[in-house]
């Protein structure tokens, strides 16, 4: 059995940026950006991380964006990797939390230029929410 042929790629670069809104309680959320522009279906790959005595953050994304035909979506595949140091004080009875580390592997369709909340989750140990946002441009 023959492999099906790889799609046809165009020579178009896709800017992807990928929106983190982190906050704890009622206080006013704290927003990271990374983003990356790569060529129709082909991978990037962006590491940012922090270390200092004691604690450390990371923000890694790898995505590989596939503009669909004829629909013009942007099918993007990509894992982020958030790690960030607690903040705020546990809820009564949990142990110290040490580090909030958020792992996700997702394949979205996306409209050019326009954002998509993705994913939205709460810390198990304190009150704070994350929210993921990506949105998908492509360059001509």
């Amino acid at each position: 059995m023959k492999p099906a042929p790889e799609p046809q790629r165009q020579p178009i670069n896709v800017k992807i940026e990928v929106t983190i809104s982190d906050q704890v309680g009622k206080a006013a959320a704290m927003k990271k950006t990374v983003s990356a522009v790569s060529g129709d279906g082909r991978p990037a790959r962006v590491r940012t991380s922090v270390d200092f005595v004691g604690t450390a953050g990371a923000l890694n994304l790898d995505v590989t964006p596939a503009i669909l035909i004829p629909s013009g979506r942007i099918q993007a595949a990509m894992a982020l990797e958030y790690t960030l140091p607690a903040t705020g004080e546990p809820q009564a009875g949990a142990p110290r939390q040490i580090m909030t580390r958020i792992q996700e592997n997702l394949s979205v369709n996306l409209e050019d230029g326009r954002p998509l909340v993705v994913s939205q989750s709460a810390d198990p140990v304190t009150d704070r929410q994350v929210t993921v946002e990506v949105k998908a441009t492509i360059l001509k």
